[in-house]
């Protein structure tokens, strides 16, 4: 193996749109040694056909043409073939900076860690976001892994996150080609997550990175964003085999609950994303009982605002007087009207119920509205604790 050499898998399925910008990306890398392997696992696009025409300019590039099996074979294919000592993964309608494998190679020889993650920049039509919240850190020898897990993969309320996404990661060639031995063959979704935790579980060590360079197109038509009845057969063969190995690995005891949490969630989404399913809560405002009577002002508008608004309006005793979020231009509604946070100055409400799921983002909330003037008695908020 070459010491210097990353090699980069790509599986390639009907991407004919986004390729040309992918594999473009790679090539310009200021990291020049590395090892492209494009793998066409069946497009029935001009996909396969772009791959050819990059073969024929850059000899870095390699072409293996299978029949669809899926990215989770052909990434399988692709570690057959690589050369590099160090290997990344870059998905067909991605791209990443030109600084991506240089910095997160410099890492990985100055922390001399098995793997390297860094933060995925999610892009999508109402704005780019980071999927990743974490402070930069290394994490070596017998640190708390499932704990870890928990805390960064299976918890979305911890206000913390590592993206499951083996694209987002540097790999030592020889760790990596061991840990997908594991991952089931026929795995469609979630390939990715057991990837993670069995990269977490193995390792000596890892290192979370400052590098964003990494950018995940978010797509449509993607197999994530498709929600329904075949999906949820999907994510409960995920839940099985990451059951599978949390027992394998003896941290079932501590991830079992966290994981059933996590899949809950997942399953709920499903059916309310159904176009022909109907609305089902998933959270609820439990002290009812202290608003009764009261003005109401209902802080955030997303998934836990709009249960918490379906379920006050059951009320009579309760006033909803006013319904306010900092991106209120994002969620209008044809049976309510959301307004900006501006309009909470100079209103009287007796409660300010803040509806959001994750803690720091409640913290970050609960300060700004002090800092506006208001009263922190009057601050209801489930995530914290009833009252403030």
């Amino acid at each position: 193996m070459n010491s210097n050499q990353i090699t980069v898998i790509v599986p390639v399925y009907n991407t004919e749109n986004y390729l040309r910008k992918c594999v473009d990306s790679i090539l310009g890398q200021r990291h020049r040694e590395i090892q492209i392997i494009l793998i066409d696992d069946g497009s029935t696009d001009q996909s396969g056909i772009i791959c050819d025409q990059y073969a024929k300019i850059d000899e870095r590039i390699e072409v293996i043409h299978k029949s669809n099996g899926g990215s989770n074979s052909a990434r399988m294919v692709g570690l057959e073939r690589a050369l590099g000592e160090f290997i990344g993964f870059v998905d067909s309608d991605d791209y990443i900076d030109d600084n991506f494998y240089s910095d997160m190679l410099s890492e990985m020889k100055e922390y001399c860690v098995d793997f390297i993650h860094s933060a995925e920049i999610v892009e999508r039509t109402s704005g780019d976001r980071l999927l990743d919240s974490y402070e930069p850190n290394i994490y070596i020898g017998d640190f708390e892994r499932a704990k870890f897990i928990q805390k960064y993969i299976l918890d979305s309320e911890s206000g913390f996150c590592m993206s499951n996404g083996i694209v987002s990661k540097l790999f030592r060639a020889e760790f990596i080609k061991k840990i997908y031995k594991e991952i089931p063959m026929n795995q469609i979704v979630g390939e990715d997550m057991i990837g993670s935790c069995l990269s977490i579980l193995n390792c000596n060590g890892f290192y979370l990175s400052k590098v964003q360079a990494y950018h995940y197109v978010q797509r449509s038509d993607s197999i994530m964003r498709q929600r329904d009845f075949d999906k949820l057969i999907d994510f409960c063969g995920l839940y099985s085999s990451l059951k599978d190995i949390f027992i394998q690995y003896k941290v079932d005891e501590i991830l079992s609950e966290s994981l059933q949490l996590h899949f809950q969630k997942i399953f709920l989404d499903i059916f309310v994303n159904l176009p022909y399913g109907r609305f089902i809560p998933v959270y609820s405002f439990r002290n009812t009982r202290q608003i009764m009577g009261k003005k109401v002002v209902l802080y955030g508008a997303g998934k836990v605002g709009q249960d918490y608004y379906a379920q006050l309006c059951k009320y009579n005793d309760i006033q909803i007087i006013e319904w306010v979020d900092q991106n209120y231009s994002n969620y209008q509604f044809q049976y309510r009207k959301v307004e900006s946070v501006k309009k909470l100055v100079n209103l009287e409400f007796d409660y300010l119920i803040i509806a959001v799921a994750k803690r720091r983002i409640a913290e970050e909330i609960v300060s700004d509205l002090i800092s506006m003037g208001i009263c922190k008695q009057k601050i209801l908020c489930e995530v914290l604790g009833v009252q403030i």
